[in-house]
């Protein structure tokens, strides 16, 4: 005996779509002689399979994203040892170098702190007011000038500026700043010490 297709309600073919399943699904397994009652349960399946799908990419949604948040409010390294070419050997975590005593400037540029080696911080604390000779890497001198404002009330340094020509000849071949600021304090020490006796 041949089977029969069946033919669905409008409330049947309702039922099959409110689950999910297309017109072209259903109306191939009424095709293939399926009953209701099995392509119901067919679609019921495939609606579990879609919620189940739907939920754990849902989850992997809401993890990766919670992951790219907690990455952009904590890095991977939220105790950064501060370790550069800046910084003591041990980073900034375990020795902070040291800051300015007060606002300094090389020329007409500020030094930050941020950017100078501890080295240049040092050295750029004990420049003293005065005029000094600066060996370029030619051997030829060039006059630094270091020029200081004091505090009015406690007369401690406020600012500190270290000027030397930089136009038409003397705009090459400048020492690092580092060995500018060792000739500038040997000479101010040089200064300091009592002339000898009989001299």
């Amino acid at each position: 005996m041949a089977k029969e297709k069946i033919a669905l309600t409008d409330t049947e073919t309702s039922e099959l779509l409110d689950l999910g399943m297309t017109f072209g699904e259903i109306f191939d397994l009424v095709d293939r002689f399926y009953t209701f009652d099995q392509i119901f349960k067919m679609g019921q399946a495939q609606s579990r399979r879609r919620a189940e799908v739907e939920k754990d990419a849902r989850t992997h949604q809401a993890e990766t994203s919670a992951s790219a948040m907690k990455r952009a409010l904590m890095p991977e390294n939220p105790r950064h040892p501060g370790i550069s070419v800046y910084s003591h050997p041990e980073g900034e975590l375990k020795r902070p170098k040291p800051s300015l005593r007060c606002e300094t400037f090389w020329l007409n540029s500020p030094m930050e702190g941020d950017v100078d080696t501890v080295e240049e911080i040092e050295l750029a604390n004990l420049l003293e007011p005065g005029e000094y000779l600066c060996t370029k890497s030619d051997g030829s001198k060039v006059k630094a000038t270091v020029e200081v404002e004091r505090d009015p009330v406690t007369d401690k340094y406020s600012k500190v500026r270290v000027m030397f020509p930089t136009r038409g000849h003397q705009r090459h071949n400048h020492a690092p700043k580092t060995s500018m600021m060792r000739e500038m304090i040997a000479q101010a020490a040089q200064r300091r010490q009592p002339a000898a006796v009989g001299a």
